[in-house]
């Protein structure tokens, strides 16, 4: 510890001597140093008496921070000047405030001080330190890189400062510190009684020596040999108080505690019910044992988070269940369906593939005979569900085992049908599909030999993308179905997988009404996309690509039925577009359809809107025959734009606008053409056509015959 606080004794030193030696550089970065540096005589009239104090000013500043320095001057040596902290001189006027009638060091410094001299210590020419050394250490730094600088930094560090902040800096146990150049002592300094050479041989004493990193000096430092770097006389007085704090401070809180005591005993009683504590454990002592009614209390606590943790995972893995049987009926809403994923341990998305392979039962049969025994027992045996349930049990652990032992990922449920669904996840599908099946084997033969039944499994194809899990499911849901009604006469699974067929699968026909019912139209979408995507990957023909497309279409109207909407229209429409066989013109009119499903679900219980189609519907009615009700017209009466206006009014009818209104004034032209006393011209203003040719144009259009002959078979029947 002596010797560590040596080294930093050194170092603090040696600190203040290289903040001496760079407050060089930073003085001759000064402005009026580089003026009075220069030869020209320009710049004197710049130093003017408010200038010079200002420089002094500074140079003070400079020995404040430092600490240790008596008095700091730059010396222009061929200009006689002395710029310094008590002034502005000239050489020998300065020395001699300074040094005295010191001949002797004024010619050491000057002969110094006209050559380069980098950092410079210079010490006293007085051989004898103890009597006649002055007080002072003389620094000397040439700021100029030159054989005869024009300026020169001289610093003075005051022994008396530098003892100061030594003491300052001192550690415990320190008796004495000199320094030394060599033969010369520079500085001693004693902490208490001086010591002599004798004593400080002795073995109380340690003696440590350094040498500084940045000069010649030595630093040598001398302390007491004890155990401890203080003293026990040092330590008594501040004992005996901590002693005496310590008693008196336990006195205190033990009044405190008993003052407090009754307040929180009511408390405690008051939350943990202590009576009843007493009572349920038999006890009637009247002393609080207010840390056992915690305890008890965590304790409650921890089987409370128990019973909580274990909802929980029985909740995760519920919810777990329910969105892989989604993923298996088709999940076609993708909103935060990572999270969900992330959230269950799912790590599903669609840059992988997955297989579903699924497997039954089947039937049991006996590797060997069974005994009379064996099979009274069988038959006597009261506990046949637990029986089912453990064999069943066992079927899923086997299942299990065989697919962790391939080191595959995969997800193991329950399905509605009560088989085993296996969802497989593949990185790389081309590589994987034999492998598949030959763990799709091995768990054929593992559940033979260990469950003694044979299992019905179905291998679905492989698909990319989270929907592909839909779809893989869906054939091997097929392939099962063939394999349980069509099983040959050996038992043997006749898997059957449908080709050249329409792909549109139950649930997700399920989805897509449920879906149009509540006007979800982007789950829609995705859906028919699926589909349509499916089907055209299975290069289907002409004719089963539009038989798929009339039985989406036919669900569409099962779904207008239900919602009470007019289907007369839709059915003629697709009619139409089935005779031109266009089979992107028939895709993008369900997509049109099930929009407008959507858009009026999304209306129907709204009253405003119910009530925005009501006025809309009367205000027609009532101005139909005003020649310039249009859309426009009614964009501006309900504040809508146009397209919304035309969608509403379609929704709301059935048919478009323009239809609608041509319909109305036919049908009361027919009613005034009955009457001889109408003529035509009066007839086409009173339904609101402008002119008598436009009204003949649109009667013939509408009825397919003129006015005029409209009114000879009128008179004809009559």
């Amino acid at each position: 510890m002596y010797e560590q606080d040596t080294q930093r004794i050194r170092d603090t030193i040696d600190s203040k001597l290289a903040e001496l030696n760079s407050m060089g550089d930073r003085l001759y970065q000064s402005n009026w140093v580089g003026k009075l540096t220069s030869d020209t005589k320009i710049f004197e009239k710049e130093f003017d008496t408010l200038k010079k104090l200002e420089i002094i000013q500074d140079l003070n500043n400079y020995m404040a921070f430092l600490r240790i320095l008596s008095s700091i001057a730059v010396i222009f040596p061929y200009k006689d000047l002395v710029v310094s902290n008590i002034g502005w001189h000239n050489i020998n006027d300065y020395f001699n405030l300074i040094l005295g009638n010191e001949e002797n060091e004024f010619k050491i410094l000057y002969s110094e001080m006209i050559n380069y001299t980098y950092f410079k210590i210079i010490e006293s020419s007085q051989e004898d330190y103890q009597e006649s050394s002055p007080n002072y250490i003389a620094v000397l730094k040439s700021m100029e890189l030159n054989d005869k600088p024009r300026a020169v930094l001289l610093l003075f560090v005051d022994k008396g400062y530098l003892r100061y902040y030594l003491r300052q800096i001192a550690g415990p146990g320190l008796k004495e510190l000199s320094i030394s150049n060599g033969n010369i002592n520079i500085f001693d300094e004693s902490f208490g009684q001086l010591l002599s050479e004798s004593l400080k041989k002795q073995d109380s004493y340690l003696n440590f020596t350094t040498i500084s990193n940045i000069s010649s000096w030595e630093y040598k430092c001398v302390y007491s040999n004890n155990n401890i770097p203080f003293q026990t006389k040092q330590i008594f007085p501040l004992l005996l108080p901590c002693i005496l704090s310590l008693v008196s401070g336990f006195l205190v809180a033990v009044f405190l505690a008993k003052v407090t005591y009754k307040p929180l005993e009511k408390l405690i009683n008051k939350v943990f019910k202590q009576n009843d504590f007493f009572k349920n454990n038999g006890k009637k002592s009247q002393v609080l044992n207010e840390y056992k009614l915690i305890e008890t209390s965590f304790d409650k606590l921890v089987i409370e988070k128990e019973t909580i943790m274990h909802r929980v995972k029985n909740y995760e893995n519920a919810a777990r269940c329910n969105l892989l049987l989604r993923l298996l009926n088709g999940y076609f809403e993708y909103d935060k369906l990572s999270e969900k994923l992330l959230e269950l341990g799912l790590n599903y998305n669609n840059s992988s593939s997955y297989c579903v392979v699924l497997i039954n039962e089947g039937k049991n049969f006996h590797v060997k005979k069974a005994s009379k025994e064996q099979m009274s027992i069988q038959k006597y045996t009261s506990d046949m569900p637990s029986l089912e349930k453990r064999k069943r049990l066992n079927f899923i652990v086997t299942v299990s085992e065989v697919l962790d032992s391939a080191n595959m990922p995969f997800q193991l449920l329950e399905d509605l049908n009560d088989d085993i669904a296996v969802i497989i996840s593949l990185d790389h599908p081309e590589k994987d599909e034999v492998y598949v099946h030959k763990v799709i084997e091995n768990v054929r033969l593992k559940i033979e030999s260990s469950n003694n039944i044979k299992p019905i499994i179905s291998v679905g194809s492989i698909e990319k993308g989270i929907i592909g899990i839909s779809k893989s499911y869906q054939i091997a849901r097929k392939n099962m179905e063939c394999a349980i009604f069509g099983l040959d006469l050996l038992g043997n699974p006749k898997i059957v997988i449908e080709g050249g067929f329409y792909y549109y699968p139950t649930d997700w026909e399920i989805q897509l009404i449920n879906n149009l019912k509540v006007g979800n139209f982007d789950t829609v979408a995705r859906i028919i996309d699926e589909i349509k995507l499916e089907n055209k990957n299975r290069q289907l023909s002409t004719d089963a690509m539009k038989r798929l497309v009339s039985l989406i279409m036919e669900t569409i109207i099962r779904v207008l039925n239900e919602l009470n909407i007019n289907v007369r229209m839709y059915q003629r429409e697709f009619k139409e577009l089935m005779v031109s066989e266009d089979m992107e013109t028939l895709w993008s009119y369900l997509y049109e359809v099930s929009n407008c499903i959507c858009e009026r679900n999304r209306y129907a219980n709204d009253s405003e809107n119910i009530d925005l189609e009501k006025n809309l519907l009367q205000y027609v009615n009532d101005n139909y025959s005003n020649s310039s009700l249009s859309l426009k017209e009614l964009s501006e009466v309900f504040n809508m734009p146009v397209s919304s206006i035309s969608k509403i009014f379609k929704e709301v009818s059935g048919i478009n606008f323009y239809d609608y209104i041509c319909r109305l004034r036919m049908e009361k032209a027919k009613e005034l053409l009955k009457d001889a006393g109408y003529d035509i011209c009066n007839i086409a203003k009173a339904v609101g056509y402008e002119n008598v040719y436009s009204f003949k144009r649109a009667f013939l259009r509408y009825e397919g015959i003129k006015p005029r002959d409209y009114v000879l078979k009128v008179v004809q029947d009559n």
